[in-house]
């Protein structure tokens, strides 16, 4: 109670601006930085996701007939997933198929017309230009069956690309169109993840030493209930921090096996990063010079404190961590510190803390 009234007495003086005021000293309650072992900790809370996710469509767009699968289902490759309807894809395979038969005809007759061309060419009854030109018929029917046959081949696989099927083995994931619906060329309708790794994802704050988090390995427990854990190791931390949650996303690799949780599971976990050695003091013994973290160094013996710049390891609920400028057992003013300034006589309180 004494020191607050001595506070507020100093204060007062000082406000009156008398020039005696500003040489009596001002009453700060003072702290030694204590000596403590850095480290950064993260609580990690995240989700089961698969390593690789493939966005599926038709490749032909169309109205939709059918889709064969839902959420959480697991597809073998080459399951049907789903169709849209055939019938413009049959009518052009159709035509294709006419085609082809109308150019193979050509090409017969084309052929058959050289052949009798060479005979009598061979006998003398024909010239050297109509065997030229019989063979040049000929080639011109090949080129035009060879287009046929390719359109064709262009259009049953037309025909086949209205049955969506698994090119890979996986669980469903996500299903984003129903029957009924007209959708485009690849236009994604199912989203499967593919079977095999499977990672963890996480949202954490951001910190200047995240990155040094990359390949730690962490032990996750579920979410669900039961009581198994897995070993995880940090495959990626994004460089890019979420605009809208401030937040950095982490993902760990699991191991595999069958502790392993499943797709969608919640599962929690903690990283810690030794920081090394480093004093704290209050938050309240911060201050600011020059656009830099600073903190005003009482000297007893001499009445006077000193603002010194310093380096900010880390920010915790209740102090600030510093990695720099100040050594430990050092007094700094705690209270009373946003009254001073250089040169101004100070006076440490009692019962120091």
């Amino acid at each position: 109670m004494r020191d607050r009234v001595g506070m507020i007495a100093a204060a007062g003086l000082w406000a009156l601006g008398g020039a005696a005021a500003a040489e009596e000293p001002l009453a700060v309650r003072v702290v030694p930085a204590q000596p403590v072992t850095a480290e950064l900790r993260l609580e990690l809370t995240g989700e089961v996701e698969a390593a690789e996710a493939v966005p599926l469509g038709f490749r032909s767009g169309g109205q939709i007939l059918e889709i064969a699968v839902e959420v959480g289902e697991t597809v073998a490759v080459g399951q049907l997933l789903g169709r849209v309807g055939p019938a413009q894809a049959r009518a052009a395979l159709a035509a294709a198929e006419a085609q082809r038969r109308a150019a193979e005809a050509t090409l017969t007759q084309a052929r058959q017309a050289r052949e009798r061309t060479e005979g009598l060419t061979a006998r003398g009854a024909m010239t050297q230009a109509a065997l030229d030109a019989a063979l040049e018929a000929e080639l011109s029917a090949q080129s035009t069956d060879d287009q046929a046959r390719a359109a064709q081949a262009k259009a049953a696989q037309a025909l086949r690309d209205t049955e969506l099927r698994a090119p890979v083995a996986g669980v469903v994931t996500a299903r984003s169109a129903e029957a009924g619906q007209v959708v485009g060329a690849a236009q994604p309708v199912i989203t499967l993840a593919r079977a095999g790794r499977r990672i963890a994802v996480f949202q954490v704050p951001d910190a200047p030493q995240i990155s040094a988090f990359a390949g730690r390995e962490i032990a996750l427990r579920s979410l669900d209930g039961a009581e198994r854990q897995v070993r995880a190791v940090v495959s990626e931390i994004s460089p890019v921090v979420s605009a809208q949650t401030g937040t950095v996303r982490i993902k760990a690799a699991l191991a595999e096996g069958p502790e392993a949780p499943g797709l969608g599971a919640a599962v929690a976990g903690r990283l810690d990063l030794p920081l090394g050695a480093a004093v704290s003091v209050p938050w309240s013994a911060l201050a600011v010079e020059g656009g830099r973290a600073a903190v005003w160094v009482v000297d007893p013996g001499a009445g006077r404190a000193r603002l010194t710049p310093v380096e900010v390891l880390r920010y915790t609920d209740e102090r600030v961590e510093l990695s720099g400028g100040l050594a430990a057992g050092t007094l700094v003013a705690a209270e009373g510190a946003h009254l001073l300034y250089p040169g101004r006589p100070v006076t440490a309180v009692e019962g120091v803390r």
